[in-house]
């Protein structure tokens, strides 16, 4: 138990600390519940709506199911051609007004254990630097989900 709370205090701080560094509307961190098959926001930072934290949604649809399916950062900002499509299929980016987001799995392919979305309420390019910090962070989160959803 005293580790799995140890495991939430980290992983929040890697979002925060990713808040830091960056510039972005939302943050937000997903568990993935493989045997539902379903996302749940267990996280949000800079959320503007009460319902985002009471979404659960399938992890087939929008930008974090495309990530999940691809098991790499999938990005939509206003040099996408997808975007309104993708948008309108993510619950989050509706619930939050995101006009441009990007998510990358937390965990190893095949043992996907989240998704970490971040957002803006304008449309705006992401640049190569946020990007980084985003996929750094999501390593980093990666131990500490792995040691909340192992425990016994």
């Amino acid at each position: 138990m005293e580790t799995t709370a140890i495991a939430f205090t980290e992983a929040e701080r890697y979002l925060l600390q990713l808040a830091d560094k960056t510039e972005f509307d939302f943050y937000g961190l997903s568990h993935l519940d493989p045997e539902a098959r379903r996302l749940r926001w267990i996280w949000t930072y800079g959320s503007i709506s009460n319902k985002t934290k009471h979404i659960h949604h399938r992890i087939g649809s929008g930008i974090t199911g495309a990530a999940i399916r691809a098991g790499r950062m999938i990005v939509l900002d206003p040099s996408h051609a997808k975007t309104e499509h993708l948008r309108s299929e993510e619950p989050v980016m509706l619930s939050e007004s995101l006009q441009a987001a990007a998510a990358v799995v937390i965990g190893a392919r095949n043992d996907e254990h989240g998704v970490l979305l971040v957002g803006r309420r304008k449309p705006s390019d992401f640049t190569d630097d946020e990007l980084r910090a985003l996929q750094c962070s999501a390593v980093q989160m990666s131990g500490a989900i792995h040691t909340i959803i192992c425990q016994p």
